[in-house]
């Protein structure tokens, strides 16, 4: 049936061709109406390349709409984390340096701070806030950063050996680095190893640019 509407001038839409009006007409007004049926379907061409674009484009534009908006979420939740970091912080060291007499006499209010600070934890666990796990790991300038050396002989040059603020992330995002403390060999370890050279801070890693 296709072929056969081919051959009489029928498109496979069920529309006239130039053709089929040149087969079956002749005359100043057949050739009118096949040069007005040929500026028609050019015409239909233009819009239908028209319109794929504009839909290509549209779609275009809402990925690059959703994009930015969960850009704006994620900038919004890490503002939101930064501010409430301190207040962590602030917790954590009414917790550990609460007098041991407080502790005794007064339980209750020292179980209460323990709580409020567990739902804080598990609040930021939730949204993807973990603490950075820096005591007893090398240096790493993308989480760490050195606020001073410690002289020992119990660790490796380079190795965090104390801490002064807990670095935090937010899943794989450094939010803020934790400061630390930093090992080095002792002045008498680096005699013995460097011919009398003093303890000098080992050169530490430092970030590529």
């Amino acid at each position: 049936m296709p072929d056969e509407q081919q051959k009489e001038g029928i498109s496979p839409e069920g529309e006239v061709t130039p053709e089929g009006l040149s087969n079956s007409s002749t005359g100043p007004g057949a050739t009118q109406l096949r040069s007005e049926l040929e500026e028609a379907q050019r015409e239909r061409a233009q819009f239908r390349s028209l319109l794929q674009r504009v839909q290509a484009d549209f779609s275009n534009y809402r990925k690059q709409v959703e994009t930015e908006r969960e850009e704006s979420r994620r900038s919004a939740a890490v503002q939101l984390v930064l501010e409430l970091l301190p207040l962590l912080d602030d917790l954590e060291r009414v917790a550990a340096q609460a007098p041991q007499s407080v502790r005794q006499t007064d339980g209750g209010w020292y179980e209460g701070v323990g709580l409020v600070l567990q739902k804080f934890q598990a609040t930021l666990h939730k949204v993807g806030v973990q603490p950075i796990d820096a005591l007893g790991k090398a240096f790493d300038p993308w989480e760490h950063e050195a606020v001073s050396y410690q002289e020992t002989d119990q660790s490796l040059p380079g190795t965090v050996v104390g801490e002064v603020r807990r670095g935090y992330k937010l899943h794989s995002r450094v939010l803020r680095p934790s400061l630390v403390v930093v090992a080095r060999p002792s002045a008498k370890a680096s005699r013995d190893t460097a011919g009398g050279e003093t303890g000098r801070a080992p050169e530490l890693p430092e970030k590529e640019i």
